[in-house]
């Protein structure tokens, strides 16, 4: 009996992709990937838009297209998976990872898609590294630097509170290495532990995904502390039985932005006199007016830029206005803006 029970415990393996992800609507939808399901061929989609291959793309043409994805989505009667595949790597991007996660859900249906699209989250490889079979992304470069997705959360996860999850990545070659990789989601730290099954020595670049809000509090590499946090970190990888553990410690900062009531409803100032956003003092502006643009055709209501010496003739009288800062906080306050209008036109679909 024993031996019977191994080598159906082997095909089973055998038929699994080589993804594994927590218990959630991601996982559930990914059940229909298996180990031999070939990925879709994305060339057309990636000459469509070539400007997806670029490091840093013009921000009017990204927030152009992610308009055009959302609205012709929000429209259809069916999920289109070139539009999902796009406002997936958008999100991903922004470091919205439930979005990133929600697009590659409604993929379900469309499993070649969701292979194809599986390595742009997990390990985190860019575009110019192809999915093979299962979703398994294809041999990783030495020194390419990984930026993998938070793993998607259980469908009852408390707001505001990091759910404990784990997901599992199984013979990924980095360099010479073939290696599992396995990323832990807790209260207060992300852990990557990389197991090297076979092969020789690689070298990974990796960038741990952070829970919105969250500040870095320490990093360790092979737990040795990192002088300088929050950057990229670098492992060498070579054979041996022990597993090596990248471990990034982080807090949780309030962040107060402007909230949407619900997914989808607006507050009546945006539904009745539009949007403004307030650049604050070295803010982005070419990043905002793209949103702005994007978000007036969206809603179809009016979305004005004011600069920060616009503040001395007082904010508007009606409306609702979005402060808009400098910097990082300028990034993630563009990403929620971003999240609220796909929830908004979306919903639950």
């Amino acid at each position: 009996m024993r031996p019977l029970l191994l080598c159906l415990a082997l095909l089973a393996a055998r038929d699994t992709a080589p993804v594994l992800l927590p218990e959630s609507p991601a996982a559930r939808s990914f059940a229909g990937v298996g180990a031999a399901t070939e990925p879709k061929d994305l060339t057309d989609f990636l000459d469509a838009a070539p400007w997806m291959r670029e490091a840093e793309p013009q921000p009017a043409v990204l927030w152009a297209a992610w308009a055009d994805w959302l609205a012709a989505e929000a429209q259809a009667e069916e999920v289109g998976p070139a539009r999902r595949a796009g406002l997936c790597w958008v999100a991903h991007r922004q470091g919205r990872w439930a979005d990133a996660w929600t697009h590659f859900e409604r993929l379900g249906g469309h499993a070649d898609w969701q292979a194809a699209v599986t390595p742009w989250l997990l390990p985190g490889s860019p575009l110019e590294i192809l999915a093979g079979p299962g979703g398994l992304a294809q041999p990783i470069p030495n020194g390419l630097r990984l930026r993998p997705a938070l793993p998607p959360a259980p469908a009852d996860q408390i707001p505001g509170r990091v759910a404990a999850r784990t997901a599992e990545l199984r013979g990924l070659t980095i360099g010479e290495a073939v290696c599992d990789l396995v990323l832990e989601v807790e209260a207060t730290g992300i852990t990557l532990d990389i197991y090297h099954r076979s092969g020789g020595t690689g070298v990974l670049i990796v960038d741990l995904p952070m829970p919105p809000g969250a500040q870095v509090f320490v990093d360790y590499v092979d737990w040795d502390r990192q002088d300088v946090k929050g950057l990229p970190l670098e492992l060498t990888i070579e054979p041996r039985e022990d597993e090596y553990t990248i471990f990034r410690r982080y807090k949780l900062a309030r962040r107060e932005v402007p909230a949407f009531p619900e997914p989808g409803r607006l507050p009546a100032g945006i539904s009745r006199f539009g949007l403004t956003f307030q650049l604050a003092e070295g803010a982005d502006e070419d990043a905002s007016r793209a949103l702005a643009t994007a978000c007036a055709r969206l809603l179809e209501r009016p979305v004005r830029v004011a600069l920060a010496g616009d503040r001395e003739e007082g904010p508007p009288e009606r409306g609702t206005v979005v402060e808009m800062p400098a910097g990082e906080p300028g990034v993630q306050q563009r990403a929620w803006l971003a999240s609220a209008l796909e929830h908004h036109l979306l919903g639950a679909r």
